[in-house]
């Protein structure tokens, strides 16, 4: 059976099961001519109706087609490229008043949470409006969440940082265009919180600028980091479209720790292992609560970051 048959037969099939067509029963004798065109007609028709009221079942096909196509041969050259689907789509547009920061008081001590949820460059303008907030308070504590965070603005990270660390800090650096122009990102205000004692929850999908920010805040002694080892990819990507309704991201640089270590290829090791106890009831954030039970409980302490060290190794990986 060719494929382009099987496809038939697997459309027909849903057809009848969505209730588009009908069929009645078929005896076991071979179908006559007149019959075969009235299977074929009906075939026809179940298809026109499904392009007309589901999907255009070509279209997808041929997409479906490119996109694997060129994903294969991206990723020979850059795994770290991904694809994106910019075609017509029928799903609502996240609202700009969707929160990329949320500041938070938990229930122990006065710890402030800063919960990011996603690096962009909107999240910057958020961040700014919480800033009365934030300098208004003296927490005894600071837990920083950005696992899951989506996005890859690293310039929003660098905000987060400029809260924590004194103006002038090196927060990092990115190298673009294949290594021939470095720029140097470091704060540019005081800080709002100079000195309460600060945990960053790190889990095994941290990567990006969560990650980055992390790795600067211990590299400068600044913060703990509870959880699991990190990911260890950092690099900045670039929109390369393909088709009307592709684009391929392609990597077109990296970015490095405070001391010039690259991102990618460097997980961050964290200074407070955590893992799920065995009697860890479903549906509750374990990691989260560990980094505040280590915050109330005062074992994260300001001296504490004398001991801190950057756990990472330089590495061979270039672009």
């Amino acid at each position: 059976m060719t494929p382009v048959t099987f496809t038939k037969r697997c459309v027909l099939c849903t057809l009848v099961l969505l209730g588009v067509v009908s069929c009645g029963k078929r005896n076991a004798e071979p179908p006559d001519e007149p019959a075969m065109d009235a299977e074929l007609r009906l075939f026809q028709q179940g298809i026109k109706t499904v392009q007309d009221r589901y999907v255009d079942a070509d279209r997808v096909h041929l997409e479906m087609i490119i996109s694997n196509s060129i994903r294969g041969m991206v990723a020979s050259v850059d795994p770290y490229a991904t694809m994106l689907y910019t075609g017509e789509s029928t799903d609502p547009s996240v609202p700009r008043d969707v929160p990329l920061v949320e500041l938070n008081d938990s229930d122990h001590l006065a710890i402030t949470v800063l919960k990011i949820h996603g690096f962009h460059p909107l999240m910057k303008k958020q961040l700014r409006a919480l800033e009365s907030r934030a300098r208004a308070r003296q927490p005894s504590a600071v837990l920083i969440d950005a696992r899951g965070a989506s996005g890859l603005d690293y310039s929003a990270a660098l905000e987060v940082a400029a809260w924590l660390l004194p103006r002038g800090t090196v927060v990092g650096s990115v190298v673009e265009e294949q290594g021939r122009e470095t720029r140097s990102l470091a704060t540019r205000r005081q800080p709002l919180w100079p000195a309460s004692p600060v945990v960053v929850l790190i889990d095994r999908e941290t990567f990006g600028p969560a990650e980055w920010l992390a790795g600067a805040l211990q590299f400068h002694r600044r913060a703990r980091l509870v959880g699991e080892i990190t990911r260890g990819i950092g690099v900045i990507q670039s929109p390369v479209p393909i088709s009307d309704s592709w684009t391929v991201m392609l990597t077109t640089g990296r970015v490095q720790y405070p001391n010039a270590t690259d991102q990618t290829g460097n997980p961050l090791i964290p200074d407070v292992p955590a893992e799920p106890s065995s009697d860890n009831k479903e549906n509750v954030d374990w990691l989260f609560q560990r980094g505040l039970e280590l915050l109330r409980d005062g074992l994260i302490n300001v001296s504490d970051h004398a001991v801190l060290r950057p756990h990472y190794e330089p590495t061979n990986y270039r672009l």
